[in-house]
């Protein structure tokens, strides 16, 4: 824009049209707000297929072991600041998948009471449960 030239009697289109020779830059025309919902939406179903096929499928089972308090926490994310969701006795049978928990492999992603009402999926410490055939528990039921 000129200085000469009064504010008043330059357009937006040609301030925008001069930024961008100034730029180099080429502008289009913004997406509407549909679009726009829509690329959200699509983002969204893309990053629930990334993420949610490890909460879809379990990878094999596990018994829980005996631990010092006599249960293990289920817990929301891995981390043990986490709420708990259950408390398991030893024993008891989880499926586990590999979603990985953290970077040194110390929490498993678990499903626990399935085909009951409620499933839970959770987080449990690895020391405490130990992985076992599926096959051999459903045979010994």
């Amino acid at each position: 824009m000129r200085s000469e030239e009064s504010p008043a009697s330059t357009t937006s289109q040609e301030v925008i049209a001069v930024h961008a020779a100034q730029d180099g830059a080429r502008y289009e025309r913004q997406p509407s707000r549909l679009e726009m919902k829509k690329l959200l939406l699509t983002g969204i179903a893309a990053l629930f297929q990334a993420t949610g096929a490890a909460h879809a499928t379990e990878d094999g089972c596990a018994v829980v072991l005996k631990t010092p308090d006599g249960f293990l926490n289920v817990r929301a994310k891995p981390k043990m600041g986490s709420r708990i969701l259950k408390r398991l006795k030893p024993g008891e049978t989880i499926l586990d998948d590999s979603a990985q928990g953290d970077e040194k492999g110390n929490w498993v992603h678990v499903y626990v009471r399935p085909g009951r009402p409620n499933p839970i999926w959770g987080w449990v410490y690895h020391r405490f449960i130990v992985e076992v055939d599926c096959d051999e528990l459903d045979r010994k039921q």
